[in-house]
């Protein structure tokens, strides 16, 4: 299974952007997210 970050990479460079700064952006985005969900999750149960 691919983890949140490296999907979002995939489809940066999917869309060619070309953009350094958005591949950083959308790692970072995906890293927050994946946290997020870590410790929510736990919670729920």
């Amino acid at each position: 299974m691919l983890s949140i970050s490296e999907v979002l990479s995939v489809e940066l460079k999917e869309k060619s952007f070309g953009s350094f700064e958005l591949k950083l952006e959308g790692r970072a985005s995906g890293l927050g997210t994946g946290r997020a969900c870590f410790y929510l999750l736990p919670s729920t149960y």
